[in-house]
């Protein structure tokens, strides 16, 4: 009996004891202050960014980042980055890094390479002592070329003679230096290359006349053709 009285004892002191462990936890989290990270770019900052990158074949293209964390207690125990892209390289400081970042600065230029086209994700987390955690998540596009658009408008002006405007035509990677580099004019069996967007052409037939209009930009991709009908139908 008294074997088992004194095994409760200790066991009850156990229990305190752990309870008050518990209790110490708890008053330490609730003074903890959450850390925090964001991700920046040339013109934003946040949590969650996605964005885009052509990749260019004659030198490798860069794309970077910066990595911010706060943490008002210093008590960072990680900063882990995961990547959905077997093919995507994240560098600090010229070297690959993977999985773990280092905690030992507020801030980290990191740059993204990829030569493949593809959506990558990349999650980073940082963690404090007290399990505190917080997340953000940069989602990049890389593409190598996108197609240009073509736009055609036309105007009568008078004897037969329309102006056919493509100046609207735009590449769709234009803030990558893409850019249109021929208009290619097709008025029924009759074709025009052109540098310049906008044309004259007279028409002397009365009757419907198509109107074609293929843009190339400085890659040599081609847009989709579009075309018109001009109705000519002089007085």
């Amino acid at each position: 009996m008294q074997t088992t009285a004194k095994n409760s004892a200790l066991f009850l002191a156990l229990i305190t004891t752990i309870s008050a462990c518990d209790k110490k936890v708890e008053a330490i989290q609730g003074f903890n202050i959450k850390p925090q990270i964001t991700i920046a770019t040339t013109n934003r900052s946040s949590k969650s960014i996605t964005d885009s990158m052509r990749i260019c074949a004659l030198t490798t293209t860069v794309k970077r980042l910066k990595v911010s964390y706060h943490d008002g207690n210093k008590n960072i125990a990680q900063v882990v980055v995961k990547s959905s892209s077997n093919h995507a390289v994240l560098k600090y400081g010229g070297r690959s890094v993977k999985d773990f970042l280092p905690i030992d600065q507020n801030e980290l230029d990191l740059d993204f390479e990829n030569t493949q086209e593809e959506h990558t994700r990349l999650d980073f987390t940082i963690t404090d002592k007290l399990g505190a955690s917080d997340h953000a998540t940069y989602n990049l596009f890389t593409f190598k070329n996108l197609a240009p658009i073509a736009l055609l408008e036309y105007q009568l002006e008078k004897d037969g003679k329309y102006i056919l405007d493509a100046s609207k035509s735009y590449d769709q990677d234009r803030n990558y230096g893409g850019k249109i580099a021929w208009y290619i004019f097709k008025i029924n069996d009759h074709e025009i290359k052109s540098r310049n967007p906008t044309i004259a052409h007279f028409l002397n037939e009365k009757g419907s006349h198509q109107v074609a209009l293929t843009v190339i930009d400085n890659l040599g991709q081609s847009s989709t053709t579009i075309s018109k009908t001009i109705d000519f139908n002089p007085r």
